[in-house]
């Protein structure tokens, strides 16, 4: 009922726009029986960081309470000069990417160095939110590398994710 009320406001409004999904309902507080419901994009497809998105936060009688936009103008049409996959994967092997991993439980300290073998075995594209903070924000393709780390000393193998920017000649993603 939360999305259909958080649809229909946005509708009402003139905020609706074109290429929004489905919704979910992000949190639901019934201490203050209020329903978080959050929209995002139907495409790109998976998009890793928050934005762009809609979110509303619906009360009881289902008036609508608070709305954020942050939503992106996205335009099918866009062209990204892609590097290849192993240009990706040379970046990954030599260190440069942003890895991703909970070694919680492998009673690893945060922030310690972790020396280990890493089996990266799928590879796909997803898209994040990248430009200087408090200037226009955009959504960059990103190859995501998925796979295991096993610590050295260690029996067990743990998920490990591995980000790189998609895009041929862009630097860093600043996002």
């Amino acid at each position: 009922k939360a999305i259909s009320v958080g649809r229909d406001w946005l509708r009402k409004t003139s905020l609706l726009p074109p290429d929004i999904g489905d919704g979910a309902i992000q949190e639901h507080l019934k201490d203050s029986n209020r329903v978080i419901v959050t929209f995002s994009p139907i495409e790109p497809t998976p998009i890793l960081s928050g934005y762009p998105s809609i979110t509303i936060t619906v009360g009881s009688s289902n008036l609508v309470l608070e709305a954020q936009i942050r939503w992106a103008n996205i335009v099918r049409a866009d062209v990204y000069q892609l590097m290849s996959a192993d240009e990706a994967w040379q970046l990954v092997s030599s260190g440069q990417a942003f890895l991703a991993t909970d070694l919680s439980k492998a009673k690893i300290d945060a922030g310690s160095e972790v020396v280990g073998k890493v089996n990266f075995s799928k590879i796909s594209i997803a898209y994040a939110s990248a430009g200087p903070p408090g200037g226009v924000q955009y959504l960059e393709p990103v190859y995501v590398f998925e796979g295991r780390i096993r610590p050295e000393g260690s029996k067990t193998t743990y998920p490990i994710t591995a980000y790189v920017s998609a895009l041929a000649n862009s630097g860093a993603p600043v996002g």
